[in-house]
C-alpha cells in the first residue's frame, strides 16, 4: 500500500510519500518537485504509524491519497509505473 500527500510551506519538500512494504518496514519517499518524479530522499520506519506521525510533524501533509503499489519491475517511488532506467 502506498499513500502520498502534498506539502505546503515548505522550500524544499514538496510532497511525501509512505510505502509500505511486506515485511521490510515502511519507507518514506521525499520529492522536491509537484509533478510524478523520482524521489530525493527516502527514510525508513518500522511502521505506517511511525511514518505518518514524523511526516505530519516534520512536514504537515495534505489530502492524503492512497494508491496501489506499481507493476512487478516498476520503481516505488513513482506514482505511475514507470520502469527503472534500463529496465
Amino acid at each position: 500500500m502506498r499513500t502520498w500527500a502534498t506539502v505546503l510551506g515548505d522550500p524544499e519538500v514538496k510532497r511525501v510519500m509512505i510505502h509500505e512494504t511486506s515485511g521490510e518496514g515502511v519507507f518514506v519517499y521525499l520529492y522536491d518537485r509537484d509533478e510524478d518524479c523520482d524521489c530525493f530522499a527516502d527514510l525508513w520506519f518500522e511502521t505506517v504509524s511511525d511514518a505518518q506521525e514524523e511526516m505530519k510533524s516534520a512536514y504537515d501533509p495534505v489530502s492524503w491519497i492512497e494508491i496501489g503499489d506499481p507493476p512487478p519491475g516498476c520503481k516505488h517511488d513513482r506514482i505511475a509505473a514507470t520502469p527503472p532506467p534500463g529496465g
